[in-house]
């Protein structure tokens, strides 16, 4: 899912994104809030991209501390896909 939104956004679709979201579990909440935010981001609902945006970012500060190494790829890709939301087309700035 986020590979599709980050890297062939052309044909990243809203219902597709949809689609792919029912799999997605609310045990981890990153995933899941990372998955809600590029939905939102589709939707153009951008007060509520932000909100999930923020409650990804709370979640992976924690995985973080756990010092497991695939959490740094983690942040990687949520740099990202901060960087992707944030483009001049649809924001000026990001702050979390």
């Amino acid at each position: 899912m986020l590979y599709k939104f980050l890297h062939e956004s052309e044909r990243s679709t809203l219902a597709d994104m949809k689609k792919h979201f029912k799999a997605v579990p609310k045990t981890s909440l990153y995933y899941y809030y990372r998955s809600l935010v590029m939905i939102k981001y589709l939707e153009n609902d951008l007060e509520t991209t932000m909100k999930y945006l923020k409650k990804a970012e709370e979640e992976l500060r924690y995985y973080e501390k756990s010092g497991l190494g695939f959490w740094k790829l983690e942040r990687t890709l949520f740099q990202s896909l901060q960087e992707k939301i944030a483009s001049p087309n649809k924001m000026t700035e990001l702050s979390i």
